[in-house]
Formats: structure tokens, sequence, C-alpha cells
């Protein structure tokens, strides 16, 4: 269970990272494709600067404690392409997350190149005013969803959930990553 999270985790940015590789492009992995702006540009730009910093002050306990009951572990997993940390919960058969920053993502233009790398991929609706997606590693949500939001036109900020068939929230893990998304959107908003 947790090394699934850790793939997730792990995959996501492998292949967030790919997309910005194009070999017909003589622009670098993770430039945006131009700086006039496009219909997917973020017209109100939230800093993740300070997220980037410490991903694991994007949750609070209490925040996750609905799904994840008591958090047993905070992991953080960063490197240049993602700075991310993952929450472990006490209970095997409780959720798993993690807040993840994508600070060379094109916005919505990096996260729609993507799209292709998930075997799940939709655009949702706008979360608090932002592009919005969910992704997965699967064909099917079951147990894991990635929500990923363009909170600029240079960076992306995202929660995964994950859980197993024993958790209730397995067969609905979107539902669970888009609320969390929407609190650490709401701390960009409050400067955090």
């Amino acid at each position: 269970m947790r090394a699934l999270l850790v793939n997730t985790v792990v995959c996501s940015v492998a292949m967030l990272a790919l997309a910005g590789c194009n070999p017909g492009s003589s622009k670098n992995p993770g430039e945006s494709p131009s700086t006039t702006p496009s219909a997917s540009s973020v017209s109100n730009p939230l800093s993740a600067d300070k997220l980037a910093a410490d991903p694991c002050t994007g949750l609070t306990d209490a925040e996750l404690a609905t799904y994840s009951g008591q958090i047993r572990q905070r992991v953080n997993q960063s490197d240049d392409d993602v700075k991310a940390c993952l929450f472990r919960a006490v209970d095997g058969n409780k959720l798993n997350a993690s807040v993840e920053v994508y600070p060379k993502t094109p916005g919505a233009t990096g996260i729609e190149a993507a799209a292709g790398n998930f075997p799940y991929f939709k655009k949702i609706d706008p979360i608090d005013g932002y592009p919005a997606y969910n992704r997965a590693g699967t064909s099917t949500v079951a147990g894991t969803c990635t929500s990923i939001v363009a909170v600029n036109d240079k960076s992306a900020v995202a929660v995964a959930a994950s859980s197993t068939s024993g958790s209730e929230y397995y067969s609905k893990p979107c539902t669970v990553s888009d609320a969390l998304v929407k609190l650490v959107i709401a701390k960009l908003k409050a400067g955090g």
C-alpha cells in the first residue's frame, strides 16, 4: 500500500517531466511554449514558492483526519522536478496522501501536455477559479487519484490520494483529492 503511494508519486513526477520533452521543439523541457497569454493562462496567479520550500505544510493533521485518521509519518520526497510530502496514515486501511508542487510545469499548458502519460486524465471544473485536472496511473481511479491545479503559468500544485480496497474512499479517491487540493489552494491564497 505504502509502496503504491510512493510509486504513484514517482510515476507522476516522471511522466510530467517527460511531457516537457518534445523532440520537435527548440525549447527546453519545462519552458513555456509561449510568453504571450493563451486561453489556458491563469488569470489570478498564486505563488507556490513557500509551499515548494516545505510541502509538508500543505495539509495539517486536522485537515487529513477525516480521511486518514492519525498521521504516522510525513516524508519529504523532493527533487528538482517536484517538491512533495507524503502523509502516511497509522491505519493501513485509511487514506494516504501527498502534497506536490511542480515548479517547472508551465501551468495548464504543461499539465495538458502530460495528459497522454496517464491512462486516466480528465479536465474538471476549476477549483477556486484555477484550471484543474484529475489523473491516475490506471484507466480507472479506484484507489488512487491525483488532483492537479495550475496556480500560475509556470507551476502546478497537486494532491494525490491513495487507499486500499478496505478504505471507504477506495471508489472515490478523486472526491478526496479534490477536497484536499482545495484546502491547499486556500492556503496559497492566504499567502502560504
